[in-house]
Parts: structure tokens; sequence; C-alpha cells
């Protein structure tokens, strides 16, 4: 519950009469160095770290740890813990793309920057269509977005002078796609200049995990397949590249009441799903597409109403299937012609339901009847709960199988063949279901839950289930559609019209244009994050119940003379230690100051008074910032406060 003391702070908001936006500030000294861990959790995470780097740098290494490490849940939440330490080491300040700003600009001001400059920049050489870097997986890389971009590329030539850049060993292209240049990361930095605009396709996946460090440097509009990057922050932080990149990534998006679930939390991993820890992408991108509505609920809810003023929704495009031959893919798969084949897509983790949905199978007819198959179609994970499932399926005894994960080939035979679909989620992150839309596409009566994006799925299209639907109604949804030949038809038939309508690549690639011209013309920015900064003289208690809000991103400073100048530091030693947190992070960074954050000072001390006289108070109303002093307790110095009021002009007390 939000306190009177927080609220009325909360309620305050720049004079525009009065404040001018700044974006170059006076140079401050670099913050010192890192503080080095515990010694014996840093004894002990070396050598993990060294060889977790080495076993995900080889996928077959990979596959046989994961293998070994499914079959022991007690061994694998073990190397999770010791993989994400109480005492985390938080990667905080992205190294900036040019040494020269980052001593006289703030990190969210370097950003800033960066866009101006992206949008002015003119291009080298006229011409007809913008150039464009195309930054994401491709074919035959196992993830759904490199089959996404394969769809979505042909319609794009048409607008854009595109250039492919991956990271991956090989590339296996489409004939349509085979005359488009292939570079790397690396050729991007140095070619940056020659390219009108990027465009980034993140998705929460390691397949992704180069492209922030790039994103950095390189600021350009983020397709945001995923809200919740939680899943690829901790593999890069596994991968020490950089260390504390999740811990980093948490503590930036969510302060220090994250960090404090993080370290009261008995399965810190859990917290992959609680926390989105994106914000530094939102700050770096020129402008966000993505998906669904249900994107755009979770980024304002997260980070308020202007996080998503420079958002543009493009429907998830699905290419038109191509003459469906249900009797050939039957013969390609094996699988009898009379046989009632149900199918559900994806990748076999927890947030699909896939043991909700054999539950509800085996509960139904389909099951007892001998010409009824399930089939998922997907990888199975590598982890206790991948065993589990695998455990279930072979207690079906014949009427479920594992397909596995399946090539683009054997993936459209299976849409070709099913007879039902079945496409459960919970705990939705803005990510929208291409699997669903895949159904959909090839005229496939499909089961869902309104969970996510897929509430907004139109009634008549599919077949709907509330959210929290219990399993004797998907049992009842199975037999029904079983039954129902006609109703069946009639329902794959209005979700093939609606995909025909409005999903074909050719209007995405349209979108996609209006959105990329409409980021090169100076348009609002979604608003930072706006801070709390409370100087660290107030009482003890007062300031942990402060640091202790999730309404606001809360920041210890204190005022330093540095050089004869006065000058904010972070105090995130002393913050950590109010609220009882490891901290393994150098303390006293320059505080990140921006248009619309809140300075409270509780107390009037002869620092505050001597930084007011000096002029600090009136350099940060000029940038936007709201000043605000606690009311003198009997007793206090007036005369000190009295000066430090006057000279900050504010006119509001608290």
């Amino acid at each position: 519950m939000t306190s009177p003391l927080l609220a009325a702070l909360l309620a305050l908001q720049p004079d525009p009469a009065r404040t001018q936006v700044q974006v170059v500030v006076a140079p401050l000294p670099p913050a010192a160095p890192p503080a080095a861990l515990p010694r014996r959790t840093s004894a002990l995470l070396r050598p993990v770290t060294a060889l977790a780097r080495l076993v995900l740098a080889s996928s077959r290494a990979k596959k046989l740890a994961l293998g070994l490490l499914a079959r022991s849940p007690a061994l694998h939440a073990r190397a999770l813990a010791i993989m994400f330490p109480a005492s985390p080491l938080i990667d905080l300040d992205p190294v900036p793309l040019d040494p020269a700003l980052a001593a006289n600009l703030s990190p969210r001001a370097r950003l800033a920057a960066r866009r101006l400059q992206l949008r002015a920049a003119p291009p080298a050489v006229p011409t007809a269509r913008p150039r464009l870097a195309f930054v994401s997986p491709l074919p035959p890389e196992r993830t759904g977005i490199a089959d996404y971009a394969a769809q979505l590329l042909p319609a794009l030539m048409d607008h854009f002078d595109i250039t492919l850049i991956v990271q991956q060993e090989t590339v296996d292209l489409p004939p349509a796609l085979a005359t488009l240049p292939l570079q790397n990361a690396a050729w991007l930095r140095t070619h940056a200049s020659d390219i009108d605009q990027i465009l980034y396709q993140i998705g929460n996946s390691e397949f992704h995990s180069h492209m922030f460090a790039l994103l950095r440097d390189h600021p350009g509009v983020v397709v945001l397949h995923d809200f919740f990057l939680g899943n690829v922050m901790a593999y890069r932080q596994m991968r020490n590249d950089p260390p504390g990149a999740w811990t980093g990534a948490l503590f930036h998006s969510h302060g220090y009441p994250a960090l404090r679930a993080y370290q009261q939390a008995a399965n810190r991993t859990a917290l992959f799903k609680v926390y989105p820890c994106n914000l530094a992408v939102l700050e770096q991108a020129s402008a966000v597409i993505h998906h669904s509505s249900h994107a755009a609920v979770l980024a304002r809810a997260w980070y308020g109403q202007d996080a998503t003023r420079n958002w543009h929704s493009v429907p998830l495009p699905r290419a038109a299937p191509p003459c469906i031959d249900r009797t050939a893919a039957r013969a390609a798969l094996g699988i009898a012609g009379d046989v009632f084949l149900v199918c559900s897509f994806g990748y076999i983790t927890p947030n699909k339901l896939g043991e909700r949905l054999l539950a509800a199978w085996l509960a139904s007819q389909l099951h007892a009847s001998r010409r009824c198959l399930l089939v998922l179609v997907g990888a199975n994970q590598d982890s206790p709960f991948g065993t589990h499932i695998a455990r279930l399926v072979d207690a079906a005894q014949g009427s479920v199988r594992i397909a596995g994960w399946c090539d683009d080939t054997a993936y459209r035979q299976y849409l070709q063949a099913a007879d039902l679909g079945v496409q459960l989620r919970t705990s939705a992150q803005g990510e929208t279901s291409a699997a669903v839309l895949d159904c959909m596409n090839y005229g496939l009566a499909t089961i869902v839950n309104a969970n996510g994006s897929m509430a907004d799925l139109p009634v008549d299209t599919v077949l709907r289930l509330p959210d929290a639907f219990d399993d004797a109604a998907l049992t009842g949804a199975l037999e029904r559609l079983y039954r129902d030949d006609v109703g069946r038809f009639d329902l794959g038939r209005r979700a093939a019209r609606l995909l025909e309508a409005e999903y074909r690549p050719e209007h995405g690639a349209a979108r996609y244009a209006g959105a990329l011209r409409q980021a090169r013309e100076p348009q609002p920015q979604g608003a930072p994050v706006r801070q709390l900064l409370v100087d660290s003289g107030g009482d003890p208690a007062d300031l942990a119940a402060l640091l202790a809000s999730a309404d606001v991103r809360v920041e210890l400073v204190r005022l330093v003379l540095e050089d004869g100048q006065w000058r904010l530091r972070y105090a995130r030693q002393q913050a950590a230690a109010l609220l009882g947190l490891a901290w393994a992070v150098a303390d006293d960074p320059p505080a990140d100051l921006a248009h619309g954050d809140i300075l409270y000072c509780p107390n009037a001390t002869a620092a505050t008074s001597a930084a007011g006289q000096a002029g600090l108070w009136a350099q940060l109303r000029a940038r936007g910032l709201v000043l605000a002093f606690g009311w003198p307790d009997a007793g206090a110095d007036l005369v000190a406060w009295r000066d430090a009021a006057s000279a900050a002009a504010y006119n509001s007390g608290c």
C-alpha cells in the first residue's frame, strides 16, 4: 500500500514554465570498479561459471549435461542455485558507444542523443529504398522466430534493401531470399553508418543473446516477440557474457524490491517468470513493434502509461499454406487415414499446460478409442519436468506420442494431417503463439484458453475455454469436436478466412514499413521510468520503507563535493544495508538523472544548504527534476533548512 508520504511525492510534477530539459551535463568521475564477491562465493563460482561457459558453447556438451540433470530434480535445482547465488554480481553500467559521450551524458540522456543522431544521419548514398539491417535468427535454428523471419522477409523486400545479420554457423534460406546479403554482428558494428535503420527481432531464448550489446551500441527498432526476457538474460549470465547479466537487468528494471525478492526466494529461477527484466531494451529501442495488445498492457502495467508511446502493433504474419494434401501428409508421417489425429504444437514446457492436456485426454473417450491419437509436435525439455511428461506419455499406452523437434517439412505435414489442434497457455508473458495461428492458417479447428494474446482471438474462429479452465471442460471440448464433424469443419474454415484477411506477410510488411518510417521522424519517445531519489541523511526506518516500495523506482542518493563541485551519487551499499541485502557491486556510481525525476531531502543539512548555494538545486530544476524538502521538526537547524529551501526555489513541502 502506498504511504501518504510516497503518494504526496509521486503527485509532484515538473513545472513546464520554469524548467528546461538539458541533455548535456558536467563530466562525472567514473564509478569505482566492481567490488569482489565474498571469498567463499567467488572461489565456488569461478570454476563453475568457467565450466558452464564451456558446456554452453558446445551444443553436444550442453545436451549431454542437461540430459544428466534432467534425471535428478535435486541435482538440477542445485546446479541452478550455484549459478544464481544469494550474493548476486550485478552488471549495471553498459559500455557506451562513444567514450566522449560517456563523460558528458547520463546513460538515459546518452540513449536519447543516440536516437537523435540515428534519425538525423542522412544516407551515405541516396537509394530508392531504405537500407535495412535485419537482425534475427534464421532457419535452420530451432526457434519459431527464425521461421517467422523467413515468412516475413519476401514481402519486406518490396520496401527495403535488406542485409541479414546473423550469429549462427549455417543459414538455410528459401530461394526467394537467396539474393540477400548475409553478414554478422561484427560487420554491422563496422558498417552501421552505411545502414539507414536496424531492425532487431528479440525473443526470450539463447538465439538472441548476442543482440543486447549490439542494440546498446547501435539502437534500432525492436520487434518484441516476448515481453519477458528473463530466460535469455539468465543464459547470458550463465555464460558470463556479461557477468551479472540477469541480476543486473533485474535491478535496472525493477529496483530494490526485486533484489530483495531474489535474495529471499527459495527458487530464484522462478523469478524469470515474475519480472520482465526488459527495461534496457525498451529504453534503447527507437520504436517497438509488438504482435498483441497483451504486450502493450504489460508494458503500461510495469512502466507507466507513457511506456508504449512509440509502440506499433503488427499482427504476426503467416504465409498462405501450400495446397493441403491430407492423404500424402499422413502417408509421410505413417498415420492411417481413419485415425482421428489431435496435435499440440511447440516446445513442451510447463507454460504450455501439456500435463493438463494429457490429464484431459486420458479422461476422455478419445483415449479409450483405438482410432484416436494425440501427438505433441515439439521437443521435450531436458529437465525434471520433461522427464515427468515422458513418463505420462508412456502411461498412455500408445494413444499419445511425442514427435520431438520437427523440421519445417514435418511440421507442415502434421498441420495438414491433423483433425484438431489444442494450444494452451498459462502465465502468458506478452508473446503471441505462432502455433495457434499456424493451426488456424491450415483451417484446423483449434481449442485454446483465454490466456494472453489468445484471449483476443474471435470466438467464432476457435473454441475458447476460460483462462482458468478445469480438466473436465477440456475433456468436454475434445469430445465435442471429435463427435461434431460439421462444426469442426466450419470452425476451421472461419479461422482460415481470418488469417487470409488480416495476417498475410504483405499486410505485415506494409505495417512494418510505416512503423520504421515513423521511427526515423522526430517524435515523442516513451518516457524513462521515473525515479524517486531520496537523500541518504533521513531516518533509517523511513528510508527503508521508501526503498521497499514497488510503486516507483526509489534510489538512495548522497551529496558529494568533488573537485569543488557538488554532485549526487547513488548510495547503493547503504540502501542494501538498510534492506538487509547481499550486494556484490561497487557503491555510489553517479546518479542518472532525467526530466520528471523527484529529489526528496527528508532533512536539511549543512550539505544540502551548501549544495543549494553553489547552484546545484537550480541546475537540477533546470533539467526538469522536481525538488522537495521535508518539513523541519522541532529543534531542527532552521537556518540550514531555510537556506536549502530558498536555494532550491521550491514550491511544495512534504
